[in-house]
């Protein structure tokens, strides 16, 4: 068994909606690269995912890619650029990609080639589908989107268990399964801030050194999220993680 030089973890839960504090589900080990793959529509973006997603990749030294995919579904550029543009801001590379229309396709192919990369994200959001454009041979299963049920909107479990393929390009994917959650695990509330690399900038602004940038007064955070320096978008995600880590 190799060493673990890089590690992609979530919280470990059991069953739906359950935690068991200290204790992580290890999702892939020994990656170059995580390219988070979003859909626009169908099921809809979650922002907040991309940003659990992320933290995960910063504090295992994995570089991170963001992939918007089925962007042939976008009919508001300027709701588009808004969602984006913070991650643009902060320096993440972003592909824009559509089996449909074929955009981004080449970009991604050339992103896999000789590295070995994790593709995670929600159920439904074409994963596999990308693979299969990349490199047809692969014969993957793809499925639709459900329109029934609890989860109406996210796609059906296509992927069921994470696989590992050799592309003809020299590089390695491990496409995951789908998921509905994904817990950060083994930060404390207090900490996750220093995981947005633009709200740790403002780090020892606030009037108290142990701010939450919630309901604390004279919050350097509030205040850059108010004149536009810190994207809401992105804030919005932090105190949705926080609440979270903080139940």
């Amino acid at each position: 068994v190799l060493p673990r030089r890089s590690v992609l973890a979530r919280s470990y839960s059991p069953d739906a909606g359950k935690v068991i504090d200290g204790l992580e589900q290890i999702v892939v080990a020994n990656v170059d690269r995580l390219l988070v793959v979003a859909s626009w529509r169908e099921p809809y973006i979650w922002p907040a995912l991309i940003d659990r997603y992320l933290i995960a990749a910063q504090r295992n030294q994995i570089e991170a890619v963001i992939c918007i995919h089925k962007v042939d579904l976008v009919e508001d550029p300027v709701e588009f650029n808004e969602t984006v543009q913070p991650y643009q801001a902060l320096g993440y590379q972003l592909v824009l990609s559509s089996t449909v229309s074929g955009d981004g396709i080449d970009s991604l192919r050339m992103l896999l080639q000789d590295t070995t990369t994790v593709l995670a994200g929600l159920s439904g959001v074409g994963k596999s589908s990308i693979l299969s454009a990349i490199q047809p041979d692969l014969n993957l299963k793809t499925g639709s989107v459900s329109e029934h049920g609890l989860f109406t909107g996210q796609g059906r479990h296509t992927t069921t268990q994470a696989s590992l393929w050799k592309l003809a390009n020299g590089g390695m994917v491990i496409d995951t399964p789908g998921i509905r959650s994904f817990g950060i695990a083994g930060i404390a509330p207090n900490e996750l801030s220093n995981w947005y690399p633009e709200m740790n900038a403002l780090a020892g602004k606030c009037r108290f050194g142990d701010c939450t940038h919630t309901s604390e007064p004279d919050c350097a955070v509030k205040a850059a999220v108010k004149n536009g320096s810190v994207s809401g978008l992105r804030y919005k995600n932090y105190s949705q993680i926080l609440e979270e880590l903080s139940a």
